[in-house]
């Protein structure tokens, strides 16, 4: 009988709604990386697909629902001119418009992911930054507790 409560207990907990990992995705959908969009769009879409279907992702002990949101960073802009789309939409997507946001995935490339990082930093934000596609030095070497790199290093 003991077992049978336990099962059932175990079944209403699965059953329960779990609480919602809120992920931004800085996507560039416009610019001289939007030939890189729709992979990566969909590279985060199965990923979000592949933790539902597993029950969620645990994180501390706990399982979490994963919600992906989608902002296009328009890469529109030369380094020089210091990315301010980027910078404007990382601050849009930090500053509530998209609702609470506890992960971001970096944009595409090594070079506009540190530009990413530096502006949630402006903003006091300590989500971490998640860059699945950075692969330079300059990525690795920075010593940043909020971004991780997810590729090897592009060393020669």
């Amino acid at each position: 009988m003991l077992g049978v409560a336990a099962a059932a207990a175990a079944c209403l907990a699965a059953a329960a709604p779990l609480e919602k990992l809120r992920v931004g995705a800085l996507v560039t959908d416009t610019g001289r990386f939007s030939s890189y969009a729709e992979d990566y769009r969909t590279s985060f879409a199965l990923w979000e697909e592949w933790v539902a279907e597993r029950g969620g992702l645990e994180v501390g002990g706990r399982r979490y629902e994963v919600e992906v949101l989608y902002s296009d960073v328009g890469d529109t802009s030369e380094k020089a001119d210091g990315f301010p789309t980027l910078k404007a939409k990382v601050r849009e997507m930090a500053n509530g418009t998209f609702g609470r946001i506890d992960y971001y995935f970096a944009p595409y490339s090594s070079t506009l992911a540190p530009v990413a990082l530096e502006a949630l930093h402006r903003l006091g934000s300590k989500a971490v930054m998640i860059a699945p596609t950075a692969a330079s030095d300059t990525v690795w070497v920075c010593d940043d507790r909020l971004l991780y790199p997810c590729t090897s290093p592009n060393r020669q």
